[in-house]
């Protein structure tokens, strides 16, 4: 399955557990990335060798500057905020302006969730353009990835556990 760059939205659980996209995004970027330590010594030859360490995970998003959904003073305060906010990266299901309107939900195709910590609002203003800001988060524990397999089974995958939700219950089991 392709998916076109205009169906990936970045979305902000409400304090009534509601998913909001970031409205008027243009942009949206996942970076995960895992640490490494060089284990190879003097007597491993020429090439070096590792092994894993931990993982981290950054969102970043870019929209257009609006007073009508969420405004400046709405992501300036979530700036300020010391406390996570749980986000998805995901797919959308439609929902105006094809997928991207503020009625758009994940659709769970492609998701990925967890907590994050905002660590950057950078607005920007420039002659002749519209104005636009850019946010990034920090992720705050492990990442969840959501994978559809299917019409009635669904993969949610987080720290090595796999649930399985089908038509007939739930179970989990290690893998």
């Amino acid at each position: 399955m392709k998916i076109n760059g205009k169906d990936l939205l970045v979305f902000l659980q409400d304090a009534g557990g509601a998913w909001r996209p970031v409205a008027c995004s243009t942009q949206c970027e996942l970076d995960v990335e895992r640490e490494v330590a060089e284990t190879a010594g003097f007597g491993s030859g020429r090439w070096r060798e590792y092994v894993a360490g931990r993982a981290g995970w950054t969102v970043a998003v870019q929209a257009l500057l609006s007073v009508e959904e969420q405004s400046a003073e709405d992501w300036l305060g979530m700036a300020g905020s010391s406390s996570p906010v749980y986000l998805s990266f995901s797919t959308a299901a439609p929902g105006g302006e094809g997928g991207r309107g503020d009625t758009a939900q994940p659709d769970g195709q492609v998701e990925y969730r967890g907590y994050a910590l905002m660590t950057r609002l950078t607005y920007t203003g420039q002659l002749g353009a519209m104005a636009t800001f850019q946010a990034e988060f920090r992720g705050t524990g492990s990442l969840s990835e959501r994978l559809l397999r299917g019409l009635l089974n669904e993969t949610w995958i987080q720290n090595e556990e796999t649930l399985l939700i089908n038509d007939t219950g739930i179970y989990g089991e290690d893998f």
